[in-house]
């Protein structure tokens, strides 16, 4: 009968995700997951690179801000190539049209938690704890239906948990290691905070070892600054606060006031209620454990806080020195050089999270499960309010036909014509699903700032209003081909 019931609910963690999607936009938006379409930039970006990969391998037209490209042989935008390149393999298979994001977001995820199930093989308290985080962990449910590559990094969290529940098992196990800087590898190229868990591929870290440590240290500093200095090179240049700081010269009165600004707001509340509860319950993590080690290296006395007591054993310090690196140093470079709100910091830390938290699930940890499922379960009107707002655009009803259809007539790909003569250049007010009729390996540039273009335009179609027009057409020969209700359609003869 326990097994009975034990198979129930691992089958209820694999359709979790699935089920709770439909639900969620059959009751907003009255509509099936099948109804979604792209609608953010970035998933407008993505759609057209995976589609152009289908098509094309790397002969596509520049994704790029103002024109701006890095000689690699990838021509694909600031996110980098390998998430367009890793769906695009899956999509000469299986296709990748309007509404394929959500289906392998939702793949990804059931895959990854077959592995999950399989390998560990829960108990019967552990699986409804492996169930409480699956159904109410919501960043998972704000990407799933979206055609991003969130969803992707939820799914490497679930399956590096397993890795690393193995190798905290058994430290010396070669072949997990190797399949451990594997995975954590592919999945620094694809984000490079990912990477701050490869001195784990150097476990066990024996303290008492000063100069082992040491040198494993460094080993892992210079892997880690590999992978970010790699992604670097084949990301397209983006105008962000990192570009406008080394630009400026590594200014460190600049990085400190920007630390501080990013402090400000990280503990004052900055963004929505859902960012600011997802940042809560990291520090929570991190304070749970920090104070049981220090309490345990200066031996005031055996404490446990649902974690288990250092003293007994050397899991919990191992777990502390991961929720520090999973957690603690994805904060700090966060605070450092990215952002915080706007669902910036939210998107970068949310898959270190659910990570730490699934290995505590591994480890039959409690208390950190817990801690989140009661967190989300208190603001879960905070996040209907949020789904809501954020996809209702994804699930509003298409127009059956659109004037924008024509773009599939009016630019065409060229495989003679290199990837600048097969580039769209678009002002910021055009990023939207009217980008959908562009034909597939056609690169699209965004313009965000005029100044920053070259002398010459370089992309062969351009896409703009009559304000953004007037600014730049000086910079080439235009012709124009088509005029929309706000833009107009220019061809660049070189």
């Amino acid at each position: 009968m326990a097994d009975k019931k034990l198979y129930i609910l691992y089958v209820l963690c694999l359709v979790a995700p699935l089920l709770i999607t439909s639900l969620y936009v059959y009751n907003y938006f009255q509509n099936n997951i099948w109804g979604f379409s792209p609608a953010w930039s970035d998933e407008i970006v993505y759609w057209s690179e995976i589609n152009s990969f289908v098509k094309v391998f790397f002969e596509n037209g520049h994704f790029s801000i103002d024109e701006q490209v890095k000689p690699t042989f990838s021509h694909y935008g600031a996110h980098g190539p390998f998430y367009p390149i890793l769906l695009g393999m899956f999509s000469k298979v299986f296709g990748y049209g309007i509404n394929s994001g959500v289906f392998y977001n939702l793949v990804f995820i059931f895959l990854a938690t077959i592995l999950f199930l399989f390998v560990i093989k829960p108990n019967l308290f552990d699986t409804v704890s492996l169930l409480g985080v699956l159904c109410l962990f919501w960043p998972m449910y704000l990407y799933i239906p979206t055609a991003m590559q969130e969803c992707l990094h939820y799914s490497i969290a679930i399956t590096m948990s397993v890795f690393l529940y193995k190798l905290f098992k058994n430290p010396e196990n070669k072949k997990i290691k190797m399949w451990l800087l594997l995975i954590i590898t592919i999945a620094s190229v694809i984000r490079p905070t990912w990477s701050f868990l490869i001195p784990f591929f150097f476990m066990p870290l024996e303290l008492k070892k000063y100069k082992d440590f040491c040198f494993k240290t460094i080993i892992s500093i210079i892997y880690i600054f590999s992978l970010f200095m790699l992604s670097n090179y084949l990301s397209a240049p983006y105008p962000n606060w990192v570009s406008q700081w080394i630009q400026g010269g590594f200014h460190l009165n600049l990085l400190i006031q920007h630390f501080v600004l990013n402090i400000q707001g990280f503990f004052s509340g900055q963004g929505s209620t859902l960012e600011w509860i997802q940042r809560l319950v990291c520090i929570l993590i991190l304070f749970i454990y920090g104070s049981s080690a220090l309490l345990y290296i200066f031996r005031i006395k055996k404490i446990d806080f649902g974690v288990s007591s250092f003293e007994s054993t050397n899991i919990s310090f191992k777990l502390f020195y991961f929720h520090l690196a999973n957690l603690g140093m994805v904060i700090l470079l966060t605070l450092l050089v990215y952002d915080i709100g706007d669902w910036r910091d939210f998107r970068v830390i949310a898959p270190h999270l659910l990570l730490s938290v699934l290995l505590e699930v591994c480890f039959r940890k409690k208390l950190v499960p817990i801690l989140l499922i009661c967190s989300n379960i208190t603001f879960l009107s905070a996040f209907s309010n949020v789904y809501q707002s954020l996809h209702k655009v994804h699930f509003a009803k298409q127009e059956s036909s659109s004037p924008w259809s024509v773009l599939d007539e009016l630019i065409h790909y060229d495989n003679n014509a290199g990837p600048w003569g097969n580039t769209l250049l678009i002002d910021t007010n055009h990023i939207n699903s009217n980008l959908l009729y562009v034909p597939h390996g056609i690169g699209i540039s965004f313009i965000i700032n005029h100044t920053s273009l070259g002398e010459k335009i370089l992309s062969k179609y351009i896409l703009v209003n009559d304000e953004v027009y007037n600014k730049i057409s000086t910079k080439g020969n235009f012709k124009l081909i088509a005029s929309f209700p706000d833009a107009r359609l220019y061809i660049n003869q070189y």
